[in-house]
């Protein structure tokens, strides 16, 4: 399914959108084309767009996680509370 943020540690964040869009760009291009296809049934076109809908969630979630582990938190920029 999805990515751990692990399987990003050592990538910069332009990385890891490259890896995700490689992984599913050309299926969701060819997934959009079959829905367009006007010579294909409408039970054909409706299944994929469900398939299109489908990939495009999982291809947000992966790209949204990405972000989020990359993104420092405010507590990243505080001092330690801890005495030296």
């Amino acid at each position: 399914m999805g990515r751990s943020s692990n399987d990003y540690d050592d990538m910069t964040s332009y990385e890891q959108f490259q890896k995700i869009e490689d992984r599913y760009g050309s299926q969701l291009v060819e997934l959009g084309k079959t829905v367009r296809n006007t010579s294909l049934s409408a039970s054909d076109r409706i299944q994929a767009a469900n398939k299109l809908l489908d990939l495009y969630n999982r291809f947000v979630a992966e790209c949204t996680a990405c972000l989020l582990y990359t993104s420092p938190s405010p507590r990243d920029r505080q001092k330690s509370r801890m005495p030296s």
